[in-house]
């Protein structure tokens, strides 16, 4: 089976697991920081909380303070629910760091699209961290390989098919890996998430 561990749109195809964004997931992109949340998409279960994180690039910079506001909201909302938060993270890897460590993080993160270094990738070993990856083939080859996880994310030039090709990652490996992911993840209504998010949001 192909796992797709960050999608944003649904293919349905045999033989593929997907997680889309905004429907299996609930949070707040930072690109939206500014926006009233809407989780109308949710499904009846919740996944993982996010897409949520943190952008530095230079249309997004300017909002910065709120994102991580935000950040730490849906960080605890994971927490409180027991399930895995999905991060997005633009030039500002040291900020997610250093927020990690504040926390004292021990939930499971995915990092989907990963775009750190060598540097990076070891110091999120100190957290129960998982690497997703389309691209930035080269930092994957040195990533724990129980610790990666492959996407499409947004775009539709490559398939999953396509970039475990390009990966080398075997099926079984990446079965296990999203097993292990999961393994202590509850069951909990998205219902009770977005609520509980809503008035971590609001607190924040």
């Amino acid at each position: 089976m192909l796992i797709n561990i960050h999608t944003h749109s649904r293919t349905a195809k045999e033989n593929q697991l997907e997680i889309v964004i905004g429907e299996d997931t609930v949070g707040v992109h930072p690109w939206d920081v500014d926006k009233i949340p809407d989780f109308r998409k949710a499904r009846d279960y919740c996944l993982m909380v996010g897409e949520t994180g943190l952008d530095r690039s230079e249309k997004y910079k300017h909002t910065l303070d709120v994102q991580i506001r935000f950040l730490r909201a849906h960080l605890a909302t994971a927490l409180h629910f027991k399930i895995p938060i999905v991060l997005h993270c633009v030039r500002a890897q040291s900020d997610l760091l250093h927020i990690l460590k504040d926390m004292r993080y021990n939930g499971k993160v995915l990092l989907h699209d990963f775009a750190g270094n060598a540097q990076h990738l070891e110091a999120y070993l100190n957290f129960d961290v998982y690497f997703s990856f389309r691209r930035n083939f080269e930092i994957l080859k040195i990533a724990p390989i129980d610790r990666i996880f492959l996407e499409t994310d947004d775009q539709t030039q490559f398939s999953i098919a396509d970039i475990y090709h390009q990966s080398e990652i075997p099926e079984a490996q990446l079965e296990k890996n999203f097993l292990c992911f999961f393994s202590d993840a509850q069951n909990e209504g998205s219902t009770d998430v977005i609520n509980y998010l809503r008035i971590a949001l609001s607190a924040h």
